[in-house]
Protein backbone atom coordinates (compact mmCIF):
# COMPACT_ATOMS: atom_id res chain seq x y z
CA UNK A 1 0.00 0.00 0.00
CA UNK A 2 1.05 3.40 -0.77
CA UNK A 3 -0.06 6.84 -0.79
CA UNK A 4 -3.03 8.09 -2.23
CA UNK A 5 -4.12 4.36 -2.40
CA UNK A 6 -8.23 4.09 -1.18
CA UNK A 7 -8.80 1.49 1.07
CA UNK A 8 -11.49 0.41 3.56
CA UNK A 9 -10.61 0.80 7.65
CA UNK A 10 -11.85 -2.05 9.62
CA UNK A 11 -11.40 0.69 12.86
CA UNK A 12 -10.39 -0.59 16.59
CA UNK A 13 -14.01 -1.61 17.38
CA UNK A 14 -13.82 -3.69 14.48
CA UNK A 15 -16.51 -1.85 12.55
CA UNK A 16 -15.34 -0.85 8.89
CA UNK A 17 -15.74 3.05 8.50
CA UNK A 18 -16.25 3.33 5.12
CA UNK A 19 -13.44 4.60 2.35
CA UNK A 20 -10.23 6.00 3.35
CA UNK A 21 -7.40 7.37 1.51
CA UNK A 22 -3.57 6.45 2.57
CA UNK A 23 -2.16 10.30 3.32
CA UNK A 24 1.26 8.70 4.68
CA UNK A 25 3.64 5.92 5.32
CA UNK A 26 4.67 5.08 8.60
CA UNK A 27 7.03 3.21 10.05
CA UNK A 28 5.94 -0.70 10.92
CA UNK A 29 3.08 -1.29 8.72
CA UNK A 30 1.30 1.72 10.31
CA UNK A 31 -0.45 4.76 7.58
CA UNK A 32 -2.28 7.96 8.55
CA UNK A 33 -5.45 7.53 6.64
CA UNK A 34 -7.99 10.60 6.03
CA UNK A 35 -11.59 10.75 4.89
CA UNK A 36 -13.30 14.43 4.77
CA UNK A 37 -10.51 16.02 6.71
CA UNK A 38 -10.93 13.31 9.94
CA UNK A 39 -7.43 11.52 9.45
CA UNK A 40 -6.66 8.53 11.54
CA UNK A 41 -3.55 6.08 12.33
CA UNK A 42 -4.46 2.46 11.09
CA UNK A 43 -2.37 -0.56 10.94
CA UNK A 44 -1.98 -2.84 7.16
CA UNK A 45 -4.09 -5.62 9.03
CA UNK A 46 -6.66 -3.75 9.25
CA UNK A 47 -6.65 -1.86 5.76
CA UNK A 48 -8.48 -3.55 2.60
CA UNK A 49 -7.50 -1.94 -0.84
CA UNK A 50 -10.40 -0.29 -2.57
CA UNK A 51 -10.53 -2.25 -5.92
CA UNK A 52 -12.61 -0.45 -8.65
CA UNK A 53 -13.10 -3.28 -11.14
CA UNK A 54 -12.83 -2.06 -15.16
CA UNK A 55 -15.59 -1.39 -17.28
CA UNK A 56 -16.73 -2.04 -20.38
CA UNK A 57 -19.46 -0.65 -22.41
CA UNK A 58 -21.54 -2.56 -24.65
CA UNK A 59 -24.11 -1.38 -27.12
CA UNK A 60 -26.11 -4.24 -28.75
CA UNK A 61 -28.82 -3.75 -31.08
CA UNK A 62 -32.00 -6.33 -30.30
CA UNK A 63 -34.21 -6.74 -33.46
CA UNK A 64 -37.84 -5.67 -33.08
CA UNK A 65 -38.47 -9.08 -34.55
CA UNK A 66 -36.99 -10.76 -31.96
CA UNK A 67 -38.79 -8.64 -29.15
CA UNK A 68 -41.63 -8.85 -31.09
CA UNK A 69 -41.41 -13.01 -30.78
CA UNK A 70 -40.75 -12.90 -27.05
CA UNK A 71 -43.90 -10.69 -26.32
CA UNK A 72 -45.92 -12.73 -28.57
CA UNK A 73 -44.95 -16.02 -26.25
CA UNK A 74 -45.69 -13.68 -23.08
CA UNK A 75 -49.16 -12.63 -23.74
CA UNK A 76 -49.75 -16.18 -25.40
CA UNK A 77 -48.90 -18.35 -22.66
CA UNK A 78 -45.93 -17.07 -20.05
CA UNK A 79 -48.02 -14.16 -18.66
CA UNK A 80 -51.27 -15.44 -18.74
CA UNK A 81 -51.06 -17.13 -14.66
CA UNK A 82 -51.46 -13.05 -14.29
CA UNK A 83 -52.39 -10.69 -16.44
CA UNK A 84 -55.89 -10.29 -18.65
CA UNK A 85 -55.54 -7.37 -21.26
CA UNK A 86 -58.31 -5.04 -21.34
CA UNK A 87 -61.02 -6.49 -24.02
CA UNK A 88 -61.55 -2.80 -25.34
CA UNK A 89 -57.95 -2.24 -25.90
CA UNK A 90 -57.42 -5.52 -27.75
CA UNK A 91 -60.87 -5.25 -29.65
CA UNK A 92 -59.29 -1.55 -31.05
CA UNK A 93 -55.97 -3.33 -31.62
CA UNK A 94 -57.18 -6.61 -33.90
CA UNK A 95 -59.26 -3.82 -35.89
CA UNK A 96 -55.60 -2.21 -37.12
CA UNK A 97 -55.05 -5.58 -39.00
CA UNK A 98 -57.04 -6.71 -41.88
CA UNK A 99 -58.31 -10.61 -41.06
CA UNK A 100 -56.26 -11.76 -43.74
CA UNK A 101 -52.95 -10.10 -42.11
CA UNK A 102 -51.59 -13.62 -41.60
CA UNK A 103 -50.73 -12.97 -38.17
CA UNK A 104 -52.11 -14.66 -35.09
CA UNK A 105 -53.65 -13.51 -31.43
CA UNK A 106 -49.98 -12.69 -29.89
CA UNK A 107 -48.38 -11.30 -33.60
CA UNK A 108 -51.09 -9.06 -33.73
CA UNK A 109 -50.46 -7.85 -30.01
CA UNK A 110 -46.89 -7.23 -30.19
CA UNK A 111 -46.90 -5.88 -33.67
CA UNK A 112 -50.01 -3.17 -32.93
CA UNK A 113 -47.48 -2.61 -29.66
CA UNK A 114 -44.13 -1.73 -31.29
CA UNK A 115 -45.27 -1.32 -34.90
CA UNK A 116 -48.10 0.80 -34.42
CA UNK A 117 -47.76 2.43 -31.14
CA UNK A 118 -50.71 1.05 -29.30
CA UNK A 119 -50.86 0.84 -25.26
CA UNK A 120 -52.78 -2.03 -23.48
CA UNK A 121 -54.03 -1.65 -20.72
CA UNK A 122 -53.20 -4.76 -18.28
CA UNK A 123 -55.56 -6.20 -15.32
CA UNK A 124 -54.81 -9.22 -12.72
CA UNK A 125 -56.34 -12.42 -13.63
CA UNK A 126 -59.21 -13.02 -11.95
CA UNK A 127 -62.98 -14.42 -13.14
CA UNK A 128 -64.58 -11.28 -12.25
CA UNK A 129 -62.30 -8.44 -14.62
CA UNK A 130 -64.60 -5.35 -15.08
CA UNK A 131 -62.61 -4.06 -18.09
CA UNK A 132 -64.73 -0.42 -17.23
CA UNK A 133 -62.83 -0.09 -13.91
CA UNK A 134 -59.65 2.08 -14.35
CA UNK A 135 -58.93 1.36 -10.62
CA UNK A 136 -58.78 -2.34 -12.11
CA UNK A 137 -55.63 -2.02 -14.20
CA UNK A 138 -52.49 -2.95 -12.80
CA UNK A 139 -50.26 -1.57 -15.50
CA UNK A 140 -50.02 -0.34 -19.70
CA UNK A 141 -47.74 -2.64 -22.18
CA UNK A 142 -46.32 -0.04 -24.71
CA UNK A 143 -43.37 0.34 -26.88
CA UNK A 144 -41.72 2.38 -24.04
CA UNK A 145 -41.90 0.15 -21.49
CA UNK A 146 -40.73 -2.42 -23.66
CA UNK A 147 -37.88 -1.02 -24.27
CA UNK A 148 -37.08 0.39 -20.60
CA UNK A 149 -37.79 -3.66 -19.81
CA UNK A 150 -35.18 -5.17 -22.04
CA UNK A 151 -33.04 -2.89 -20.39
CA UNK A 152 -33.74 -2.88 -16.94
CA UNK A 153 -33.63 -6.52 -17.48
CA UNK A 154 -30.26 -6.41 -19.02
CA UNK A 155 -29.28 -5.08 -15.89
CA UNK A 156 -31.06 -7.06 -12.88
CA UNK A 157 -31.69 -10.24 -15.09
CA UNK A 158 -29.00 -10.89 -16.84
CA UNK A 159 -29.59 -14.48 -17.52
CA UNK A 160 -32.92 -13.79 -19.08
CA UNK A 161 -31.63 -11.16 -21.27
CA UNK A 162 -28.99 -13.04 -22.13
CA UNK A 163 -31.52 -16.48 -23.36
CA UNK A 164 -33.64 -13.56 -25.21
CA UNK A 165 -30.52 -12.21 -27.08
CA UNK A 166 -29.44 -15.34 -28.18
CA UNK A 167 -32.93 -16.65 -29.13
CA UNK A 168 -33.03 -19.31 -26.61
CA UNK A 169 -36.05 -17.63 -24.56
CA UNK A 170 -38.43 -19.94 -22.33
CA UNK A 171 -41.52 -18.58 -21.03
CA UNK A 172 -40.33 -17.38 -17.43
CA UNK A 173 -37.50 -14.95 -19.77
CA UNK A 174 -40.92 -13.49 -21.63
CA UNK A 175 -42.47 -13.39 -18.64
CA UNK A 176 -39.33 -11.81 -17.04
CA UNK A 177 -39.48 -9.19 -19.86
CA UNK A 178 -42.89 -8.38 -19.60
CA UNK A 179 -43.26 -7.77 -16.00
CA UNK A 180 -40.07 -5.92 -16.31
CA UNK A 181 -41.47 -3.53 -18.40
CA UNK A 182 -44.99 -3.45 -16.97
CA UNK A 183 -43.65 -2.78 -13.25
CA UNK A 184 -40.14 -2.44 -13.37
CA UNK A 185 -39.26 -5.72 -11.40
CA UNK A 186 -40.80 -8.88 -11.08
CA UNK A 187 -43.86 -8.81 -9.19
CA UNK A 188 -45.62 -12.21 -9.99
CA UNK A 189 -44.37 -15.52 -10.04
Amino acid sequence: MKTGDKVYWTDPAGEKSGEYEIIENKKYGSFIISKGGEQNTAYEKDLKMVTESPSLKVELTVSQKLIEDVICQGVESACVYWMEINEPDLKQLKSRFPADSGLAYGEKIAAGIMQKGHLLRLHEANDNVDFANPDEVIGNLCESGIRNGLKLLSERCFDSFYNIISEQWDDDDADNLIQFSVFGEVIYG
